[in-house]
């Protein structure tokens, strides 16, 4: 879409538009619940409506604390009809992060499940459960015109902060509407598609996956709750609704081409990847198992999501691709000068999908987003480019045109698709009263996964309450941290190694030897061939050695992710239909073999 009619639109004017065409069409199915354009519309303008009722005007900010469920377009269609933005708050984080964004955001209305309430007991703002405000809105009738613009803010999320609090970036609806625009022309997305939404609401990916089927006349699927988590559950989905398009971090998107059979995933046309670098082993894997086209997607949240494009092939070089429209990217030296092809700069971004800034941080914002010097001040057509985003990525432009990306300038890592800083980890350490000093560092494991390691300088420790003293700190960062933030391993130090400049030597605490977090003052050996076997599985997949049954697997490093490798070797090496909920219920392998052998 031109620049011209973009300044024209907002999400809410497409879906409005989409309606008129396809009134009686499917716009959204949750389990056996489904609402087609015209009832989508009529519910999110009866909230609206008693939004507006509530005080909310354009501008002011709702934080959402919602599962998935046929009410969730709904909400968001509601929040952006009445002028305001959406703040997703992830339903796992823990009450201390909660409460740093909502002191932060300060929302006008935070709207929350009945059963999630007792979680902001301390709250002082407003709060409503969504069930009460469904509940009231049903009854008010009537037309609601949207008082969206293209400049008003749409959502709000919040992204790990180097200087230990996360902080919010304030998207607005021109840019997200450039994004959506592109990608419904790009991959022809329309009435025949059906995008499967599965992303928790924290991650920007679901921003599109949820408006994008909307705007195009496709139907939204919403998955259950968790079933992220779950490939098997995955393939389930798409077998049952014939999904045609949806989104995997890669290393999510591996371990679903583990479980994948080509026969049950017939209807994928596009399956999208983007969080994180993906890799030619992924992509080959993909290729041998389905028969679809795979995108690789890159983006930060400062600028609507994806701002490239690659379509991969097998046998080729993975790239992050070209720019999508009304969006230019410059490799540029550290003097700001252009780099040449070949040559490798940290990428910048100037586009019409750039963020205001985040949210009550000028300081940061002005650092961030810096004057476009390519760009001449007097054109005014070209103001939406006035500006450029530093995304401290490091790349650069091969002879084709297609960008190659390379890695991180600084300590920012993604871990399994979620931009981590690692200066957030290591306040929230350091901010522990049991410890002196702390740096964390990240390496790539034998299963090709990168791991965060926390070195640490304990207060008073004496070898003899070593595993005490570790469980503890493990169980703080529990408290505290979402659960890819927390270090899977860690390093006991007398002292952090320094550099000539006084600065932490990150390289040094890189050649270290891990200690792996493990409580030894009690443990029981496996004594059956089942249970030999489990621990034998289990200590490979967490590159652990010598595990035993008193061991818990998430204790010793494990994840969401690597739960689901280990489901996969248990069911190939004992029973195809071992529930992925196992490995979350067992306390300890014990109780693991126990369940597998109940089953």
């Amino acid at each position: 879409m031109k620049l011209s009619n973009l300044k024209k639109e907002t999400v809410c004017s497409l879906f409005e538009k989409q309606v008129a065409l396809t009134p009686l069409l499917p716009a959204t199915i949750f389990n056996t619940d489904t609402l087609n354009y015209s009832e989508l519309n009529t519910k999110s303008n009866q909230l609206a409506l008693y939004l507006t009722e509530l005080g909310i005007f354009s501008g002011d900010i709702i934080a959402i604390n919602i599962d998935r469920s046929i009410d969730l377009p709904i909400i968001i269609l509601a929040i952006l009809k009445v002028g305001a933005a959406y703040l997703p708050l992830d339903i796992d984080s823990p009450q201390l992060r909660l409460q740093n964004i909502l002191s932060n955001s300060n929302p006008k209305l935070l709207i929350a499940n009945e059963f999630y309430l007792k979680k902001f007991s301390d709250y002082s703002g407003t709060i409503k459960s969504l069930e009460d405000i469904l509940q009231k809105s049903q009854f008010l009738k009537g037309e609601f015109k949207s008082k969206a613009t293209p400049n008003s803010l749409a959502y709000l999320i919040y992204t790990s902060g180097s200087t230990g609090e996360p902080k919010g970036v304030e998207s607005i609806h021109i840019g997200l509407t450039n994004r959506l625009v592109w990608m419904k022309k790009e991959y022809k997305i329309n009435f025949k598609d059906r995008i499967l939404h599965k992303t928790p609401l924290s991650f920007d990916v679901s921003v599109w996956e949820i408006l994008l089927p909307l705007i195009s006349g496709a139907t939204l699927i919403i998955s259950p709750p968790s079933v992220h988590k779950d490939p098997i559950k995955i393939i389930n989905l798409i077998e049952k609704y014939s999904v045609t398009a949806l989104h995997f971090v890669p290393v999510m998107l591996g371990v679903f081409l583990d479980f994948v059979e080509h026969k049950r995933c017939k209807s994928l046309k596009n399956v999208f990847a983007s969080g994180e670098a993906l890799t030619e082993p992924t992509v080959e894997k993909f290729f041998k198992k389905l028969n679809s086209r795979l995108h690789n997607l890159y983006g930060p949240t400062e600028a609507s999501i994806d701002v490239t494009y690659y379509e991969c092939r097998p046998n080729h070089k993975v790239t992050i691709g070209k720019p999508i429209s009304n969006t230019k990217i410059y490799i540029l030296t550290d003097n700001l000068l252009l780099c040449d092809k070949g040559e490798t700069g940290e990428i910048y971004i100037s586009s019409i999908g750039l963020a205001k800034g985040y949210l009550n941080r000028p300081d940061l914002t002005t650092e961030r987003f810096i004057d476009n010097p390519f760009i001449e001040k007097t054109n005014k057509k070209m103001s939406a480019f006035f500006k450029l985003y530093k995304t401290g990525d490091l790349g650069k432009f091969l002879s084709d045109g297609n960008i190659h990306y390379i890695g991180r300038v600084d300590h920012q890592v993604k871990i399994h698709g979620h931009r981590v800083e690692l200066g957030e980890i290591e306040s929230m350490l350091q901010k522990s009263p049991y410890i002196k000093e702390a740096a964390v560092i990240t390496k790539i494991n034998n299963t090709n996964n990168q791991i965060l390691i926390a070195t640490i300088v304990p207060l008073n420790l004496s070898e003899n309450n070593e595993n005490d003293f570790l469980e503890l700190i493990k169980q703080y960062m529990r408290n505290n941290l979402p659960e890819y933030m927390i270090p899977a391993n860690y390093i006991i130090l007398n002292e952090l190694p320094i550099t000539t400049s006084g600065k932490i030597d990150r390289v040094k605490l890189g050649e270290l030897d891990t200690k792996v977090y493990k409580k030894d003052s009690f443990f029981e050996l496996p004594q059956t061939a089942i249970e030999s076997k489990i621990c034998e599985i289990c200590s490979s997949v967490l590159e652990v050695e010598n595990m035993t049954l008193s061991d818990n697997f998430f204790d010793l490093g494990g994840n969401s992710i690597l739960a689901m490798k280990l489901l996969l070797r248990l069911k190939k090496e004992f029973k195809p239909n071992i529930p992925l909920r196992v490995i979350f219920e067992a306390n300890n392998i014990k109780e693991l073999c126990e369940l597998i052998e109940s089953k």
